[in-house]
């Protein structure tokens, strides 16, 4: 490997996450690239210069613990390249166990904004992307849908296009989601409600979407009220004017 470089190299499996990291990096002036496990991060850090990596823990083929210990194997510079380890959860457990594969930090999912900044300030501390310590807002589910595009514009500070794909993949997909927690619900399998709406829970975060992410966090914990709550998630993701943007119905 030879100079430091402001490309960041992303290890994540799922495709809503790493388009969300990519959406942020782009907003803040850093080139990225996407490996989807481990055996293709190994592959492209073999034959490129990346300034930092994002891995994800858990992935298949190879998860982010296996192939951090065999990029730390690999020598020379491979040691000292930043990797910052990505969980669903962050106990002590976790944590020791990512530090132990080599990594040099760990984020929790949902990532949040400010971490993932501070992250990159900390480890990629000679880029100069004119960041700046921004307030997070947090979306309402009743908001006009051009609003919500141009304040994920302002926060993350990416182009309209890139604002809106993130939404209407997020909204789209959701929906999806939504199905199958129904059928799960109707059928008593709150194994799979629960996956799901974490599921959800989690993209909403990153969208800022918190109304959405606090019911979709309570049907993710069962209770009494699963019913009320699953018609309240079902308003907020078919809110007017959202199943009018292109590509949401369904």
């Amino acid at each position: 490997m030879g100079e430091k470089s402001a490309t960041v190299l992303v290890v994540e499996d799922n495709s809503f996450s790493w388009e969300f990291f990519k959406a942020v990096l782009s907003g803040l002036g850093i080139m990225s690239e996407v490996a989807k496990d481990g055996l293709e991060a190994i592959s492209m850090l073999e034959k490129k210069t990346f300034g930092l990596v994002f891995m994800d823990c858990q992935m298949p083929n190879m998860d982010g613990y296996e192939a951090t210990k065999k990029i730390r194997a690999m020598g020379n510079t491979f040691y000292s390249i930043p990797i910052i380890g990505i969980s669903a959860t962050v106990t002590d457990e976790i944590r020791v166990r990512c530090f132990r594969s080599g990594m040099n930090d760990v984020l929790e999912k949902p990532v949040e904004i400010g971490f993932l900044k501070d992250m990159i300030d900390k480890y990629l501390p000679s880029q100069e992307n004119g960041r700046l310590n921004q307030k997070v807002t947090d979306f309402d589910w009743e908001f006009n849908f051009d609003d919500a595009v141009s304040l994920l514009c302002k926060e993350m500070k990416i182009s309209i296009g890139e604002a809106t794909n993130l939404l209407k993949d997020f909204f789209y997909i959701s929906k999806k989601l939504l199905l199958k927690i129904e059928t799960a619900s109707l059928s008593g399998n709150q194994a799979d409600v629960a996956k799901y709406a974490h599921q959800i829970k989690g993209m909403a975060s990153m969208m800022r979407l918190r109304k959405i992410q606090t019911i979709a966090d309570k049907l993710e914990k069962g209770g009494n009220q699963m019913t009320w709550e699953l018609n309240q998630l079902k308003k907020a993701l078919f809110a007017d004017g959202i199943g009018e943007v292109e590509g949401f119905s369904m």
